[in-house]
């Protein structure tokens, strides 16, 4: 099953199995035209069955529901291309460094 769990600055999908959460994905504004969808995570044992997929076309219809037009994701690196396939496309010149992976902006029209 999945719910919405709603909360003053942001939303989340949450996919549960049994009481255990999942999947999820976070969704915030950036402005009143662009919302950021983080958080995005599958527990190990459960990828591969298309959850991932589901968290992120489900915050995006929540959000164009909400009226964003735009949405945002910073990608690992290595998973660029799961969300090209989903119509996602990179900024190669937002490129963000962290201690342990490297990301890029993406955007994709709602």
């Amino acid at each position: 099953s999945a719910f919405l769990l709603n909360r003053s600055s942001d939303l989340s999908f949450v996919v549960i199995d049994n009481y255990l959460p999942i999947a999820t994905c976070r969704l915030y504004a950036i402005n009143d035209e662009q919302v950021m969808l983080g958080r995005i995570v599958v527990l190990p044992e459960y990828r591969l069955q298309g959850l991932g997929t589901l968290v992120v076309k489900e915050a995006e219809k929540w959000a164009k529901e909400l009226g964003y037009h735009t949405a945002i994701v910073e990608s690992r690196d290595n998973k660029v291309h799961f969300y090209e396939t989903m119509g996602y496309i990179a900024d190669y010149s937002q490129k963000i460094i962290g201690e342990t992976f490297t990301c890029f902006r993406m955007a994709k029209e709602l």
